[in-house]
Order: C-alpha cells, then structure tokens, then sequence
C-alpha cells in the first residue's frame, strides 16, 4: 500500500508542475519560435518581392490560457500580410475622377502559413512526445 501512495504523491507532483505551467509555457515559447523560423524561411523562398516589412513582421506570439489549455501562435503583424497570405485583385492606379481603378487581374496567395504549419505538424507532435517523456523522466517515472 506504501508503493502505491508513494506513486500517487509522485503522480500529483508532476500534476501540479504542468498546470502550474512553467516547463510548458517555456516549451510552447520554444516551439513558437521553431514555427517562427520555419515560416520566415518559408515565406523568403515564396514570396518574390523582397521588402523586407513582411519578412520583419513575421512574429512569435505570447503563451496565454485558452479554454482548451495554453496555446501560442506565430503570426504576422503587418496590415498588408493578409493580401500576400491570401491574394489579392490587382488594379490600376485610381484615375482622376475619383473611380477604381481598372481590374488586371488576381494575385494568387502564397498561404505561407497555412503551408508552413501543416509541414510543421509532425514534427511539434514529436517534440510533445520528447517534453513528455522529459518530464515524466525527471520527476522518477
């Protein structure tokens, strides 16, 4: 019976240190940055106009709560990243009178992030699995 309370004692241990989310949150940093990187490298090969205000822009984001337990993204804070993700209609300069411009055509989108995170799906589980493993193996399991 000792056995089995010594485990349970340990069981809660490691319980209390991934809700109180320390290891986690700093994992899910990491990660955030890997997809970072991922995507950065992603959108460079892609996308063929070289401002550079979309390649600046492309961020990793915080750790916060969810419902569903912690979460984090990478994302991209420029106001134009949309039209490059997505596309866009192309136009012609407005003319005088104040009328859209003509219409040339549609931009396809890039989706360098749609892309980029279903590449990288497979690995984040694996690197889950090895942050579980890791803890289970400091705390004694």
């Amino acid at each position: 019976m000792s056995e089995l309370d010594d485990f349970a004692k340990e069981l809660l241990k490691v319980s209390e240190e991934i809700s109180s989310g320390k290891e986690a949150k700093k994992f899910l940093k990491k990660e955030a940055n890997k997809l970072k990187t991922k995507t950065l490298n992603n959108a460079k090969t892609k996308v063929k106009a070289h401002s550079g205000n979309y390649f600046k822009s492309i961020k990793a984001g915080n750790v916060y709560d969810t419902d569903d337990g912690l979460s984090v993204d990478a994302y991209s804070a420029s106001s134009l990243a949309h039209l490059i993700e997505k596309g866009h209609i192309i136009k012609g300069k407005n003319k005088k009178d104040g009328s859209e411009g003509d219409k040339h055509g549609f931009k396809k989108g890039y989706y360098v992030f749609d892309n980029t995170a279903k590449d990288y799906k497979e690995e984040f589980e694996a690197n889950i699995e090895n942050f579980k493993n890791e803890l289970f193996k400091k705390n004694g399991f």
